[in-house]
């Protein structure tokens, strides 16, 4: 992934968001009367859950951003996939952003959480962690299925 300061190509202005600790990576400035940000815990949630929504909207010239809270860190893949990185978080960043590209997305913010990994798993305990995070709510989309408990606990 790109450094926090990275610009369109076009040189156009964009926020840098580094001072909230949100790396981003400017893909595209789209002179666009309506945005859409989409939110997820994961790379490759915005894959798997919903890509045909962010498509039709990107198509339609809609600004689609892309908050990411963990780079997947928690994930588990097989050794050769990892050939040409240094661990899982580093394979699921460029897979995310290789997805970004593809759906049209104008940028990835990536909020710097550390991935939880399942309920009840030692990863929530990690003070860097999404688990950790002083957030109150439920969520919405692929997170809240039961098949994968929500990241983001109520407490």
């Amino acid at each position: 992934m790109a450094h926090a300061a990275q610009q369109p190509a076009d040189g156009t202005a964009t926020p840098d968001l580094a001072a909230y600790g949100v790396e981003s990576l400017w893909l595209k400035e789209t002179p666009a009367k309506q945005r859409l940000l989409v939110a997820y815990a994961h790379p490759d949630d915005e894959s798997f859950g919903n890509a045909g929504t962010i498509l039709r909207y990107t198509s339609a010239g809609v600004a689609v951003h892309c908050a990411c809270a963990t780079r997947g860190e928690s994930g588990t893949v097989e050794p050769e996939f990892l050939q040409s990185y240094p661990d899982v978080a580093a394979l699921h960043t460029a897979e995310l952003e290789c997805a970004a590209r593809t759906l049209g997305l104008s940028a990835v913010h990536l909020l710097g959480y550390r991935d939880s990994g399942m309920q009840g798993s030692e990863d929530n305990l990690n003070p860097a962690a999404l688990y950790q995070a002083p957030l109150r709510g439920h969520g919405i989309g692929p997170e809240s299925s039961p098949i994968d408990p929500p990241s983001l606990q109520p407490r």
